[in-house]
C-alpha cells in the first residue's frame, strides 16, 4: 500500500494536468471562435460550419463554438437542427442568453410568437441586460398584437376603433419585418 501523501500528490498532479488540458482547450476554442466569427460575419456560413465540425471534440464542445454552430445552421436555413443545437446548449448553460434568443428567433419565424415570448423571457432571466433579446421581445409583442387585432376584426368587422388600431399595429409590424437571422 502506497503512503497517503504519495497518493494525494499523484491526485493533485492529475488534477493540475486536467486543468492545464482544459485551459488549453479553452484557449484553442477562443482562437477558433474568433476565426469562425469572422466567417459568419463574412456570410461564409457553410465554411464556418465545416470548420466547426472538423474541430477536435474538446474544442468543438466549447459553448461559444456550439453557439456559432447553431448560428451557421440557422443561416443555412437548417432551422430544426439549429433549434436542437440551441436547445441542448441552453439546457447545459442556462445562464447563457444567446441560445434562448436564437430559439425564439426560430419560433417567431415559424409564427409561434407565444413560444418565442417565453424563450425571450428566459434569455432575459439569464441576462437582464441582453438588449438583443429585449428588442426581439418588443418585436414579438408587436406581432402578437397584430394577430390579436386581425382576429378581433374578424369577430367585429364594424368596429372602427379596432380597425384603426389594427392598421396602426400593421404599419409598425411592417417596419420591423426582417428575415429570421441569428443575433
Amino acid at each position: 500500500m502506497k503512503p497517503l501523501n504519495i497518493l494525494i500528490s499523484k491526485r493533485i498532479a492529475s488534477l493540475c494536468l486536467a486543468a492545464v488540458s482544459l485551459s488549453a482547450a479553452a484557449m484553442a476554442a477562443a482562437g477558433e471562435a474568433e476565426d469562425v466569427a469572422g466567417l459568419l460575419q463574412a456570410g461564409r456560413y457553410q465554411e464556418a460550419l465545416s470548420r466547426i465540425d472538423a474541430l477536435p471534440r474538446d474544442v468543438g464542445a466549447q459553448p461559444q463554438i456550439r453557439l456559432y454552430r447553431g448560428m451557421s445552421l440557422m443561416a443555412l436555413d437548417r432551422r430544426n437542427e439549429a433549434f436542437h443545437s440551441f436547445e441542448a446548449l441552453a439546457a447545459e448553460h442556462p445562464n447563457m442568453p444567446e441560445p434562448f434568443n436564437n430559439m425564439a428567433v426560430i419560433q417567431a419565424a415559424n409564427g409561434r410568437y407565444g413560444d418565442a415570448r417565453v424563450l425571450l423571457e428566459n434569455a432575459l432571466r439569464a441576462d437582464a441586460g441582453y438588449s438583443v433579446a429585449l428588442e426581439n421581445l418588443g418585436d414579438v409583442y408587436i406581432k402578437m398584437a397584430n394577430h390579436t387585432y386581425a382576429r378581433l376584426r374578424t369577430l367585429g368587422p364594424q368596429r372602427k376603433a379596432v380597425r384603426k388600431r389594427h392598421e396602426t399595429v400593421q404599419s409598425v409590424s411592417r417596419l420591423i419585418e426582417r428575415p429570421g437571422s441569428p443575433r
